[in-house]
């Protein structure tokens, strides 16, 4: 399921493996323009076409995104998906947040800008939600609970976990948007993510070549990146 969000909406989620996709040709910005304008549901209202498109799995790099959106000054909109790469190889997307260990990046120009922790979101009140840490395992067993996030809006997400309707795994960063109605418990056996911003091999795209330079000043000073 995907979901275009127009505007600076954050998402919630973690990486996993996908399947390799089908590599259609290539897209024109003009065709992929209208597609995302007619044949995807955007929020709220109808908006014009934003000068670039990022591909994002939701609960991935919500902190990062959130940042780069708050220095890079141009029109931005968030494109939720579970596979990013064929976004990006069939127009539909200009740059993409992806997951350097479990995503395709084969064709890709890719730039690598974090690494953020899995973390389980829970009810204030559920019982797992006062351990130090949690695994999988534990997870599984808690009948709210979802392995694949919803491609909606982290502060949905939030809603949700906090009613006790979802329990899920998000990257860490998501942590900072929670309130005192659920909490994020450290997941010991989901891998650490390095995340890479994504885009096809050899594209020119001003707004793209705008927004990965913000990408590298921005993270230029964290621990981890551009390795």
């Amino acid at each position: 399921m995907a979901e275009a969000v127009g505007g600076r909406g954050l998402l919630c989620g973690t990486c996993a493996p996908s399947a390799v996709p089908d590599r259609p040709g290539p897209v024109s910005r003009a065709s992929r323009r209208g597609s995302l304008a007619t044949g995807l549901h955007r929020t709220r209202r109808a908006v014009p076409p934003a000068a670039l498109v990022i591909a994002v799995k939701p609960g991935t790099g919500s902190g990062l995104l959130a940042d780069l959106l708050r220095a890079h000054h141009a029109d931005a909109e968030m494109f939720f998906t579970h596979d990013q790469p064929a976004a990006l190889r069939d127009g539909t997307a200009d740059v993409a947040l992806l997951c350097a260990d479990t995503d395709d990046l084969d064709g890709l120009d890719t730039v690598e800008v974090g690494e953020e922790r899995a973390v389980a979101l829970l009810p204030a009140g559920h019982r797992l939600a006062g351990r130090p840490a949690v695994t999988t395992r534990e997870l599984a067993v808690e009948e709210p609970f979802t392995a694949q996030c919803p491609a909606v809006a982290l502060d949905e997400i939030v809603d949700r976990v906090a009613l006790g309707r979802l329990i899920t795994i998000v990257g860490s960063s998501a942590a900072d948007r929670l309130g005192r109605s659920a909490v994020a418990v450290p997941v010991t056996d989901r891998p650490a993510t390095r995340l890479v911003l994504g885009r096809p091999d050899g594209a020119s795209h001003a707004p793209t070549a705008a927004f990965v330079a913000t990408a590298l000043a921005l993270t230029a000073d964290r621990p981890g990146t551009h390795r």
